[in-house]
């Protein structure tokens, strides 16, 4: 009798997962087909713009019909989920696909330095500020250490969730840049003295600050470039050649 039971529970869970696995496929290639049928991005869009940001160095960006921006998950060559960000900001990843391993390039011919970091306007603002970098974007902190790079020197900019910090003693996006770094073997680039949490808040906070203190003798190009040369020298600062691939 007991080895009925046994079996029964064993066919339920088999059933389950099984189930469970049929649910990710379809998703998976619901959001696949969903990234075919959207319209290449061209001329930018107001979340880039929102944060000063450009298409330089994205590939296989697009919009779909609500004029929302889309950018495919990548495992190797395949596409796994989207995420889609509103010209207003929310994002949103395709229900039911994972995006675990999953990851978006943001690449320069000849980088010097690769910099794993969780959010897509996270890694243009790097990208743009730091001429010698290639960006892999893992779109969570939780993924940060199952996000795969290529050898060579590497980095992790995390992002600072102080104020969830102050809150609960906690910091989910330094703790997940550090577990990522660890299984690289290279260290973490901690944006500091902001209100918000990432490098692209880092970039918009800093030039706003100088730009509202300039004088006659300041030009706003001069001070973008100082801040962005803050960005480039902290990625640099903290790079270290990673001689094996991240989980």
């Amino acid at each position: 009798r007991k080895r009925g039971v046994a079996k029964l529970r064993v066919s339920a869970f088999a059933k389950k997962k099984a189930a469970e696995r049929r649910a990710l496929i379809d998703a998976t290639k619901a959001a696949q087909q969903f990234y075919i049928e959207c319209a290449p991005l061209r001329g930018g869009h107001p979340y880039l713009s929102a944060h000063e940001l450009s298409m330089a160095g994205c590939f296989g960006l697009k919009v779909d019909r609500n004029g929302w921006l889309v950018i495919p998950v990548m495992l190797g060559r395949d596409v796994i989920s989207v995420q889609r960000i509103s010209p207003e900001g929310e994002k949103k990843f395709w229900y039911g696909a994972s995006v675990k391993g999953g990851s978006y390039a943001i690449n320069r011919p000849g980088a010097a330095v690769t910099v794993l970091c969780e959010g897509f306007a996270t890694g243009a603002a790097i990208f743009a500020a730091a001429p010698l970098t290639r960006v892999v974007v893992a779109f969570n902190a939780g993924n940060l250490p199952n996000a795969r790079i290529p050898l060579g020197l590497a980095v992790v900019a995390s992002d600072n969730d102080h104020e969830t910090e102050r809150r609960t003693g906690k910091n989910p996006g330094i703790e997940a840049a550090q577990r990522a770094a660890v299984a690289l073997g290279c260290d973490v680039a901690i944006p500091l003295g902001i209100v918000g949490t990432d490098w692209a808040d880092y970039r918009q906070e800093r030039t706003a600050d100088r730009l509202a203190n300039m004088t006659r003798k300041d030009r706003e190009s001069d001070i973008r470039r100082a801040v962005d040369a803050e960005i480039a020298a902290a990625m640099m600062r903290n790079a270290r050649f990673v001689c094996a691939e991240a989980a």
